[in-house]
């Protein structure tokens, strides 16, 4: 069951939890399992959505701050207009990750569903 948490749309004019993204990852391996993490939130994948995920951080498991760290570097090497896109299951990920957010003005989505805390990040 996706809960979209209101409080957390900082400087964005997106929706909690898309509908719709497009997948721009290389990697063969966090394309699968990026696209399970989506489908089990009921989020499509199509080719011609505004939301494109370029990187993938998975945070899952990882004990806070690791997620948020984790985070930092692949925004480093996130290209113009698209998302990183990060999932996380310490519950202390979702603090920190909207204090990051607005301390550095990025755009940020965020829903959990299935005990996982889902993340898209625009710079």
């Amino acid at each position: 069951m996706r809960q979209a948490n209101p409080t957390a749309l900082l400087n964005s004019d997106a929706v909690f939890c898309p509908k719709l993204v497009r997948l721009k990852i290389e990697d063969e391996t966090q394309i699968k399992t990026v696209s399970q993490l989506l489908q089990s939130c009921d989020i499509a994948l199509v080719n011609d959505a505004d939301i494109s995920i370029s990187v993938f951080v998975d945070g899952r498991d990882l004990a806070c701050p690791q997620p948020l760290l984790k985070t930092k570097i692949g925004l480093r090497v996130l290209p113009i207009g698209t998302y990183l896109y990060m999932v996380a299951t310490d519950s202390n990920s979702m603090h920190d990750m909207i204090a990051f957010a607005k301390q550095k003005k990025l755009n940020l989505l965020n829903w959990q569903s299935n005990g996982v805390f889902h993340f898209l990040i625009k710079q």
